[in-house]
């Protein structure tokens, strides 16, 4: 949660694997692993733009985004212009986490807005 407040100033995207490390399954054990081996592996070509990591719950997350996000599951932060990105469907290899990855990047995957830039002006802190 700290990472998520920090990293504003870097102008890096925050790629989190969301887990359950209290009652861990196999699914989410495998989602870490994958956000792990991309971070490394493909460090030369998403280093510069992204931060990579990996969240126990989505309690924070849910209330950062208003919503569901299920366990496990991925979702990369623009904390820059708080938007976040979900991939539409569930990661389950390195390929269609680098392909979502590259999605963010290239701009074609799907916006959407954090809550807390859709709280009306007099609401805003």
């Amino acid at each position: 949660k700290k990472l998520i407040k920090c990293l504003p100033a870097t102008g890096k995207l925050v790629a989190i694997a969301i887990i359950d490390e209290k009652d861990p399954t196999e699914q989410s054990g495998r989602l870490k692993t994958l956000m792990q081996r991309v971070a490394k592996e493909y460090r030369e070509q998403f280093n510069r733009d992204f931060q990579f990591g990996h969240m126990d719950g989505n309690d924070y997350i849910n209330g950062l985004i208003m919503g569901e996000v299920t366990v496990p599951s991925v979702i990369i932060l623009n904390t820059s212009n708080e938007q976040y990105f979900m991939p539409s469907e569930l990661i389950e290899s390195t390929d269609q986490l680098v392909q979502f990855i590259s999605s963010v990047l290239n701009g074609s995957a799907q916006v959407n807005t954090l809550y807390s830039s859709r709280l009306p002006p007099l609401l805003s802190v």
